[in-house]
């Protein structure tokens, strides 16, 4: 009697708390009732089902959740729409949201995120991301500045506080990793751990290293002395044998300095005799080299005059037959035009032989062209 009591109670109990439960979960169809939101589609895939609704003042949304959509899934949507309604800053082009148990997640790509006139979108490019569980709303997504990727990540307390950890972010990055990054925060703790480790082995085995040196360094020291008391006493007994050596050294040069010096002065009174003969000899050399000098250079000197007079000879003979005519006899070029001529074409090597007529006729001297001719054929090989 008393058993069937017990079960009785207890089935009471379990059916009382079924309709407490049911009572306190909302039906989809009351919060879509209540909202003015109905459902467009529906589309299921591996256990997961994809609402598309509409009527809320955002427009159309999905819902990604496991199985059938529940109420305060919905609601939790609801609130996170109501979020960000109205922003001046934000217009967020189509939300999407997805349920994880109690928690449902919102992600906009914005179409419109302006702070200041400032476009924000380049600096979230995976978009905003919030997410609710019950009445608590919290974001959690990436800004990329420069080269940071940063998480920002916090409690909603509106729209203000929002834009100002966004807009920190953005304008001092480095800053913001450190006071709010936990992610930056965690990597560099990590690496400063890491560093911190590396140092302390480095640390050991550069003591031990050092330990090392150290007996290397005295056992080099003890070497070392060991080896100077061996040259201290070398160098002791190499002083007193050079002191004993420096003494008979004294002895011997005071008994061969006098004799040193009776040799040295004979030698000297050798030398001079031998300097006075062969100056002798030198100057009778010289003299007779200058006699045959004069007698070789007076032979050159005629034989140059010879030379010189048949080559003038020479030369005029072949320039006044170069410039004969046909019939003509052999004419001697004057003399003052071929100097006229040399000295011309000397100063200018490129002078022609009729330049050299008009130029001899300035100066009064004649000349024909045939004879300027001859005289650069045979003074300046030009034929």
């Amino acid at each position: 009697m008393n058993h069937s009591r017990i079960l009785v109670f207890t089935l009471v109990i379990a059916v009382a708390g079924a309709l407490s439960i049911a009572g306190a979960q909302e039906s989809v169809e009351s919060v879509l009732q209540e909202s003015g939101v109905s459902i467009i589609s529906r589309e299921s895939s591996g256990g997961r089902t994809l609402y598309t609704m509409s009527g809320h003042d955002q427009g159309r949304f999905t819902i990604e959740t496991v199985g059938v959509v529940s109420g305060a899934t919905v609601r939790s949507a609801l609130l996170l729409l109501e979020t960000i309604d109205g922003w001046e800053s934000l217009s967020p082009g189509r939300p999407s949201f997805q349920a994880d148990g109690a928690i449902v997640r919102m992600r906009i790509v914005p179409d419109r995120f302006v702070v200041s006139g400032r476009d924000l979108r380049p600096f979230v490019p995976s978009g905003l991301s919030f997410s609710a569980q019950g009445e608590q709303v919290d974001y959690d997504f990436r800004v990329k500045s420069g080269s940071y990727f940063l998480r920002v990540q916090g409690r909603f307390q509106g729209e203000a506080a929002f834009l100002e950890r966004v807009l920190r972010a953005v304008n001092d990055p480095a800053l913001y990793a450190r006071d709010f990054d936990t992610d930056y925060q965690a990597r560099r703790l990590g690496e400063l751990l890491d560093l911190v480790s590396e140092l302390e082995k480095s640390a050991v085995e550069k003591g031990a290293a050092m330990d090392r040196i150290i007996r290397q360094l005295e056992a080099r020291l003890a070497a070392a002395e060991a080896k100077a008391n061996q040259i201290e006493k070398r160098v002791e007994a190499n002083l007193e044998a050079q002191q004993e050596g420096d003494a008979v050294l004294v002895r011997a040069l005071t008994e061969g300095e006098s004799g040193l010096r009776s040799d040295m002065a004979k030698a000297e009174e050798g030398i001079k005799a031998d300097l006075a003969r062969a100056e002798e000899g030198i100057k009778a050399d010289l003299a007779k080299a200058d006699a045959e000098l004069k007698a070789y250079q007076d032979s050159q000197a005629e034989a140059y005059a010879n030379m010189t007079e048949v080559q003038v000879l020479t030369q005029s003979a072949v320039m006044a037959a170069l410039s004969k005519g046909i019939f003509g006899a052999p004419k001697q070029v004057d003399v003052i035009a071929i100097e006229k001529i040399v000295i011309l074409k000397t100063a200018n090597p490129a002078l022609t032989s009729k330049e050299l007529v008009t130029a001899l006729k300035a100066d009064g001297i004649t000349a024909t062209d045939k004879q300027i001719k001859a005289v650069l054929a045979v003074l300046f090989g030009e034929y």
